[in-house]
């Protein structure tokens, strides 16, 4: 019969070790993808804030676009004031 030492060290070796080696890769694993993940959060801000950029580019061209309408507007009381004297 084996002696006890002998049977803890088979045990050990034959599922402890692989177990071990598993945990190991799969925390290497893990931490790559916590890394992507954080890489992709900043992205993904950095893209928020040029879509509000964006937004706020088309909000002051849509004002510049009215200005232009009231001086086109006001050009043409203008030309109709020197035609009519």
């Amino acid at each position: 019969m084996d002696s006890i030492p002998d049977w803890v060290w088979k045990v050990i070796s034959i599922c402890v070790l692989p177990l071990a080696a598993w945990v190991w890769s799969t925390q290497g694993a893990l931490t790559v993808q916590q890394l992507q993940i954080e890489h992709l959060a900043e992205k993904l801000d950095e893209q928020h804030k040029r879509v509000e950029e964006i937004s706020d580019l088309k909000s002051d061209i849509k004002v510049l676009e009215s200005k232009m309408d009231t001086v086109l507007e006001e050009l043409g009381d203008v030309k109709k004031m020197m035609i009519a004297k």
